[in-house]
């Protein structure tokens, strides 16, 4: 049965049971981090770059907080955890992630971003971001309609890429270490059933693809106003999600969502809609908290639209560049 989730809930980090007493867990990943980077090397795999970051450029942070990813989801497996990241990063090359991200037309990337969970501006303590979904404020049709014009979803994903290419990079610069997981709170109230019928086939594929190709890139997932047919979801969920995944989901009752995310989350980062303090809504811009806003005063008035890019430079120097396309002519705007 699913998890509900109360103030003194505890989790436990599963990926580390398999590690002897003698060692400590940081000892066993470098370890597996350093035998899966040999493996990377030996069978010339590598991750594809933007053409905005410089070929002689090196990120070896990136580098090894991204294999790590998968070296956790894979629990240590190396040579799992390999085939996962060569899949991934052949799975990017085919579909010129990178390059799709940087040259997709904006109103187009704004339309596919809005169907999916959006940033608040807001941060927990450890500096994650804080996404929301609100479920009935998406229209099915929309989503398949998209799904046909695009079979191999390959731009759903470009939302993705906004959260892992600048979402999380710009809140780990503020919280001066790296950043590449994210909140989730999924509302699903005045959803029904026929809604998601209609979307289960895709949400499937979507799923399914999201757990290979963006492993453990999530905190927490709090479901809040779930319909009297959850267990019928949940049912889904367990089918397309492993189970690392789903020790994540955390279902709130009307009862305690509000208590449970103030408390965890801090008041101020929690919109009004769930009991908070935030006065943000679902299809806004983001509500920077203050040291982030005054932070981005140094590049930006006012939220900028459409796909953009944090781009490392030698030692602590960084950039944002406004990237995607508009009436045909490409966007290359350093902020």
């Amino acid at each position: 049965m699913f998890r509900t989730a109360s103030l003194s809930r505890r989790r436990t980090n599963t990926s580390q049971k398999s590690i002897s007493h003698t060692e400590s867990v940081v000892e066993h990943e470098e370890r597996g981090l350093a035998e899966l980077k040999e493996l990377c090397r030996k069978n010339s795999v590598t991750w594809p770059k933007s053409e905005l970051v410089p070929e002689d450029a090196s990120d070896d942070n990136f580098e090894e907080s991204n294999l790590l990813r998968y070296l956790r989801a894979r629990k240590h497996d190396v040579h799992a955890a390999f085939k996962q990241y060569a899949a991934s990063a052949k799975w990017r090359h085919d579909i010129q992630l990178e390059k799709t991200y940087d040259d997709v037309d904006i109103t187009r990337f704004e339309t596919v971003r809005r169907l999916q969970p959006q940033w608040t501006g807001r941060r927990d303590a450890t500096g994650v971001p804080i996404m929301v979904y609100v479920v009935s404020q998406v229209k099915a049709d929309d989503i398949l309609a998209l799904h046909k014009m695009d079979p191999t979803l390959s731009s759903i994903f470009l939302a993705a890429e906004y959260v892992t290419q600048f979402v999380q990079p710009l809140c780990g610069k503020l919280q001066h270490e790296r950043i590449n997981t994210s909140i989730n709170i999924i509302d699903l109230s005045h959803v029904g059933v026929s809604t998601f019928w209609r979307l289960r086939k895709l949400l499937s594929t979507a799923s399914n693809m999201a757990t290979a190709h963006y492993p453990e890139t999530v905190k927490t997932i709090y479901v809040v106003g779930a319909p009297n047919f959850f267990p019928t979801i949940w049912r889904f969920i367990t089918l397309w999600f492993e189970p690392a995944t789903t020790r994540k989901i955390a279902v709130l009752g009307h009862r305690e969502c509000a208590t449970v995310l103030r408390h965890d989350l801090g008041p101020e980062n929690v919109p009004k809609r769930f009991g908070g303090d935030l006065d943000w809504e679902f299809g806004g811009s983001p509500e920077l908290s203050p040291d982030a806003k005054a932070l981005s005063k140094k590049w930006f008035d006012k939220w900028v639209e459409g796909p953009l890019r944090i781009i490392d430079g030698p030692g602590e120097q960084w950039r944002i560049i406004a990237v995607g396309s508009q009436n045909g002519e490409l966007r290359r705007e350093e902020l």
